[in-house]
């Protein structure tokens, strides 16, 4: 029978050494991840698509629940000033506000 200070012990140590597995396995994963990892660059003229993520209850795109659309049509890039692209304003239409439309994916046409 484990005495309740003795009990604490042995638990303390097996929380530190999982912890240490869980921080070898993570920083092996990312070792993994950043070896494959490629940066992409948008240039004026390319097409994308943006991301949206619309707050949940809210029909910003005409379909609601697990249809509402992931990325919304191909925009052309007008401007890249560093990391920043601008979408040409003209072809958002009703979008108002970019803050929601985090991620652009590369358009190709088939």
């Amino acid at each position: 029978v484990i005495e309740r200070p003795e009990m604490i012990e042995v638990t303390n140590e097996k929380f530190a050494v999982a912890k240490e597995k869980l921080k070898d396995a993570r920083t092996r994963q990312k070792s993994y991840a950043d070896k494959h990892h490629r940066s992409i660059e948008f240039q004026p003229g390319d097409r994308v698509f943006l991301k949206v993520s619309p707050a949940r209850g809210v029909r910003r795109f005409g379909i609601k629940g697990k249809l509402n659309p992931r990325f919304i049509r191909p925009f052309e890039i007008i401007d890249r000033v560093g990391e920043r692209v601008q979408v040409s304003s003209s072809s958002l239409g009703k979008l108002r506000s970019l803050s929601g439309l985090l991620i652009l994916i590369s358009f190709h046409d088939l």
